[in-house]
């Protein structure tokens, strides 16, 4: 007679319902997935069996079970799938953290082998708002350090020329620009006493009329900072403008009126010679740059003015 064998059911894998029982209840979303078979060279994919109720409020996606990571996100970057990949292959443990900009969302997250060939566990918190605010004291950490240097050098000085040269410094190193000036605006002339810039460009120190200028005139007639990441795409530009930047390989920038009483009195330009994507964080650094060098001017001024409108 042959013996029966018992099976302790302690090793056998768990079941997709399995799974779901035992996470539905964290906080935490879950997801019990499975790598398809997908063409040579072409990005791997998952598709998800079960995921928890959590699963939704910490990813925004709906009805996910049965379809694939890239159904459900099609721009999901490659590299959260890499994650994955290095688990099935591997079989080994990952965490990490990172932002999926597809989403735009933060996550950090667990992932777990399983005993089922190709199918991995993934454990993951949305820690967006940690990560914003993480952010926001980074920035105001920053903004006091970067203005607490810049009253700390300007107190003793009494020239205002050399107080746009300091602000214009300060600025640059601040932003990593290729160029940075402030200029004063008197009897429709915009007047940049001193200018900062990396080797290679030329000063554009000097007295333009604002007629000439019409980036200048621009800006100055929106009242409000005008804001380029790439003059190739930026409506704003028209065509002799565009031939002016590319002359003076203005590619990027932030323009920053100053205006009082309805007048313009000042600009500040922060400059990039290749496109950049500016962020809020740095114009709005910008707009109060542009305040103080017009205030520590025209406190200077009032004090003491050279002779010469350009030392």
């Amino acid at each position: 007679m042959g013996k029966s064998k018992h099976v302790d059911d302690s090793k056998r894998p768990l079941t997709d319902e399995q799974y779901r029982t035992l996470f539905a209840r964290i906080d935490q979303g879950f997801a019990l997935i499975e790598k398809i078979p997908t063409p040579l060279g072409a990005q791997s994919n998952y598709r998800y069996l079960a995921v928890n109720a959590a699963f939704e409020k910490h990813t925004g996606l709906r009805d996910a079970e049965g379809k694939t990571i890239l159904e459900l996100v099609p721009e999901v970057e490659e590299r959260i799938l890499n994650y994955y990949d290095s688990v099935v292959t591997g079989g080994r443990q990952i965490a990490f953290e990172d932002h999926i900009k597809s989403m735009d969302i933060w996550m950090a997250a667990d992932v777990f082998p399983t005993e089922v060939s190709e199918r991995i566990i993934v454990l993951f918190t949305n820690i967006t708002e940690r990560k914003r605010a993480e952010h926001i004291l980074r920035e105001n950490e920053q903004r006091k350090d970067f203005f607490l240097r810049l009253t700390d050098a300007l107190r003793p000085i009494e020239d205002p020329t050399t107080i746009q040269e300091l602000v214009t410094m300060q600025a640059m190193d601040f932003f990593q620009a290729d160029r940075c000036y402030y200029c004063e605006i008197e009897n429709g002339n915009a007047i940049i006493r001193r200018d900062a810039f990396v080797q290679y460009l030329p000063s554009v120190a000097g007295i333009y009329p604002l007629y000439a200028m019409p980036l200048f005139d621009t800006v100055i007639r929106a009242g409000r900072p005008l804001i380029v990441n790439d003059i190739e795409k930026a409506a704003i530009i028209d065509e002799n403008l565009y031939a002016l930047c590319l002359q003076l390989q203005v590619i990027s920038f932030i323009d920053v009126p100053v205006i009082k009483n309805g007048n313009a009195v000042g600009l500040l330009c922060v400059v990039q010679r290749k496109p950049r994507e500016w962020t809020h964080f740095e114009i709005s650094i910008a707009e109060e740059l542009a305040e103080r060098a017009w205030a520590a001017v025209t406190r200077a001024k009032s004090e003491e003015w050279p002779p010469n409108s350009l030392p």
